[in-house]
């Protein structure tokens, strides 16, 4: 039977490189940053359209006509079209509008894409996580987020909520990543159901069909290279001080 494969993860948690990794696989068609209330942004259809020829012209046509919005429809289109094809779709969840949400949206703290889809047809997912302090870090450096209102406690509230059901789905850390990419994506590839392929390490620095890959942040090696820069001391007390903080780190296996 035809299933979604879907990977969770919120931002600046090593969701681009590791989707990357996915994506150089054999066999695979990755749909980037996908969400049921996204598709003005990043539309199903058009990437599977322009990136893998999976759903054929005259049809994507019709369904930008009869129904651009409906989410689910689109994607057991595409899921149909690519179970036709042979290749596993996996879906980059654009987890950000669910448990941060601004600048966007407002957060509501659900996987509203895994529901989605799992009302479609099977789907087998997991999450990618890194550690509270060094992703707020990193959010924080986003053009987007420059002007954006948000607390270090609204950040930790998503934090916690999303550690939560990465629990519940199963979850490799970007920090384990780094310092094992063929072991951590092995385990990803096996928790959301598609086949490991050790070629991707030759291509996934290539790979172009992505979303949220900025020319900074863009790979010019295949060389994955681990996230060796400190914790800054006062970010790091600001953040002990949080009631979730500690809940936090304990659900995700971080020492405190």
């Amino acid at each position: 039977m035809s299933e979604f494969h879907l990977i969770h993860h919120m931002a600046r948690t090593g969701g681009t490189v590791i989707s990357k990794c996915i994506a150089a696989m054999s066999g695979v068609a990755l749909l980037s940053e996908i969400h049921p209330r996204g598709m003005t942004e990043y539309h199903p259809v058009l990437q599977a359209v322009k990136w893998y020829q999976l759903v054929p012209l005259e049809e994507a046509r019709r369904l930008a006509v009869d129904c651009p919005g409906d989410f689910a429809r689109c994607m057991a289109i595409i899921l149909r079209h690519a179970a036709e094809r042979g290749v596993a779709l996996v879906v980059r969840d654009w987890n950000h509008l669910d448990f941060t949400g601004v600048p966007y949206m407002q957060p509501d703290y659900r996987l509203a894409c895994y529901d989605a889809l799992s009302a479609v047809a099977p789907t087998r997912h997991a999450a990618t996580v890194r550690h509270p302090v060094a992703q707020w870090r990193s959010l924080k450096q986003l053009p987007m987020m420059a002007d954006v209102a948000l607390s270090r406690e609204e950040f930790l509230t998503g934090y916690h909520r999303f550690a939560l059901e990465a629990a519940r789905s199963g979850f490799i850390r970007y920090e384990d990543f780094t310092q094992d990419p063929d072991g951590e994506l092995r385990r990803l590839c096996a928790m959301i159901g598609i086949a490991f392929d050790p070629g991707y390490r030759q291509r996934w620095h290539e790979v172009q069909t992505i979303t949220g890959d900025s020319i900074s942040d863009r790979a010019t090696s295949a060389e994955i290279r681990p996230d060796r820069r400190p914790p800054d001391p006062e970010e790091l007390a600001a953040f002990e001080g949080l009631p979730l903080y500690a809940e936090s780190l304990d659900i995700l296996g971080y020492a405190q």
